[in-house]
């Protein structure tokens, strides 16, 4: 990964300042791509931190999906992975706009991560210490990811085994590992993959199984036992919804949870009923007095009171 602070005279030249360049250590090199490139974005913001800090400048990136996650006029977006939302948070706190430059024409930066191949990096604490962070934090994720499935009426097993087995889910794994996702969604031939499409950015890989943000992606095999698993209970649309969002996703799954409850005598049956009337909003008195609210309060400490509020003055 590499980094170029360029500076822009008034007589329009670029011409550039500093240049920083350096490789992954062991746990970022199993990073997915995009969490690659947000690395190195984080990386030369920090080295660039005394020149930049306070001051607006623009970003010039060559991998267009940080477009969505880290434009300044956006936010955060709402499924963005754990990791990608710390890095936002580091981001964000810097004044600059972000554009997108064509690989073909970001060689000034590319050249860095090129020439720094044969490079021998030197064995230094902090490195060592960095490169430990960064493998106990990949701990803590594959440790969540057993821990959401845990939650699930499948273990995390059958869901790896049934991902490796569905040919859809293979696909989006294989777009999402080597970030080769087609520029449309009309080049994908297939519906089922082509419908992972607008979640793209937010699709991980952990332990063989696709996670959307920190949700699990569920094999359709198992979409209908895992909606019966929600459903216990009969909580109800809002609450289904609610529950999924902490566990588990699927393109559409907001869908089947509303067929689910409309198809449900029981939930038809509980459901609230259409109001009779419109509530109508008193009309303000003219005057003190012209119209009074009484009620008892309590008990309280044994006793009640009698309440009057006037309309009016309140």
């Amino acid at each position: 990964m590499g980094a170029v602070l360029i500076h822009q005279f008034n007589d329009g030249t670029l011409h550039p300042i500093m240049h920083y360049s350096a490789t992954f250590n062991a746990a970022e090199r199993k990073y997915p791509q995009i969490h690659k490139e947000d690395r190195s974005l984080v990386f030369g913001l920090k080295k660039c931190h005394y020149y930049i800090s306070g001051r607006h400048f623009t970003i010039h990136i060559d991998h267009k999906p940080l477009l969505a996650i880290f434009n300044p006029k956006n936010g955060i977006p709402l499924f963005t992975a754990a990791r990608l939302q710390r890095y936002a948070i580091t981001i964000l706190s810097y004044d600059f706009s972000i554009e997108y430059i064509n690989t073909d024409s970001f060689g000034y930066a590319d050249i860095l991560s090129r020439l720094i191949a044969n490079h021998v990096k030197p064995d230094e604490d902090t490195v060592i210490a960095s490169i430990q962070l960064e493998e106990d934090e990949d701990l803590k994720i594959n440790c969540f990811t057993v821990e959401t499935a845990t939650k699930l009426p499948i273990t995390f097993t059958t869901i790896q085994t049934a991902t490796k087995a569905y040919h859809t889910l293979n696909k989006v794994t294989f777009y999402s590992q080597n970030d080769c996702w087609p520029q449309k969604k009309k080049q994908i031939t297939d519906n089922e993959v082509a419908a992972f499409f607008q979640h793209r950015h937010h699709l991980t890989i952990q332990q063989q199984s696709i996670f959307f943000g920190e949700r699990i992606v569920i094999p359709k095999i198992y979409h209908q036992q895992v909606l019966e698993d929600l459903h216990n209970g009969h909580p109800g649309e809002c609450r289904m919804k609610l529950l999924a969002a902490t566990k588990v996703f699927w393109p559409n799954i907001n869908l089947d949870i509303e067929h689910v409850v409309k198809t449900c005598d029981t939930c038809a049956i509980a459901s609230k009923s259409p109001m009779k009337c419109t509530p109508q909003q008193w009309k303000i008195p003219s005057a003190p007095w012209k119209r009074i609210h009484i009620d008892y309060a309590g008990p309280i400490d044994s006793n009640y009171f009698l309440v009057i509020i006037d309309a009016f003055s309140k």
